[in-house]
């Protein structure tokens, strides 16, 4: 099992950063979300002027076994569809990524298909999707390290399989999945540890049939 030392961003300049932001030209609070958000990325750089130096936006595919249970409306042949049409330019992400000047990656990490003459998708593939939950576990604990292994070096800018070796001054790395039953483990996960929520979590799948 890989161990991670994630170290807490020093607050000590919080209530200084959050002065800042209640005292802009609005209304306090009146922007929600976004005022945290500016609160965090202020702490993780420990700044009252953050940047976003070079943004990338990664974008990892793979299919889940579970698929194979009929539970989704798509089938799994659209995860790799979609990553062709990524390619392309032509999804929701491609669009934010042009308006706010992003880099897009792409990375296979196990989509049920052979994306290798696309040169635009790095191939990470673990696995040709995982197996279905329903019957074993999805992924054995060295392809869950391998699969770590291979986001952590793909985001770290000095490793020698680090995609296009990403600049040392990218200041900000969002990341996304891209399967059609993302939401699935996830609500499966919830309804072993609170199952009343279960439908309330599971309906707010696209994928859910």
């Amino acid at each position: 099992m890989i161990k991670f030392n994630i170290v807490s961003p020093d607050h000590s300049i919080k209530d200084e950063i959050q002065d800042k932001i209640d005292n802009l030209n609005k209304p306090k609070g009146s922007l929600g979300m976004l005022e945290e958000l500016a609160l965090r990325i202020c702490l993780v750089q420990h700044s009252l002027l953050p940047t976003l130096l070079h943004p990338c936006h990664l974008l990892f595919g793979g299919d889940h076994g579970i698929e194979r249970e009929g539970v989704s409306l798509s089938p799994r042949d659209v995860t790799w569809q979609q990553m062709i049409n990524f390619t392309k330019g032509g999804g929701g992400v491609n669009m934010f990524c042009r308006q706010h000047n992003f880099k897009l990656r792409i990375i296979d990490m196990g989509v049920d298909y052979d994306l290798s003459s696309f040169p635009e998708i790095r191939n990470e593939k673990i696995a040709w999707g995982t197996k279905d939950f329903l019957h074993e576990a999805a992924m054995s604990e060295e392809e869950m390290d391998r699969n770590f292994l291979s986001i952590f070096f793909t985001v770290m800018p000095k490793s020698s399989v680090a995609f296009e070796r990403v600049d040392t001054e990218r200041s900000i790395l969002p990341q996304r999945s891209m399967n059609r039953l993302n939401s699935r483990p996830s609500s499966s996960k919830a309804l072993v540890i609170r199952s009343k929520f279960f439908v309330r979590l599971a309906s707010s799948c696209t994928a859910l049939k």
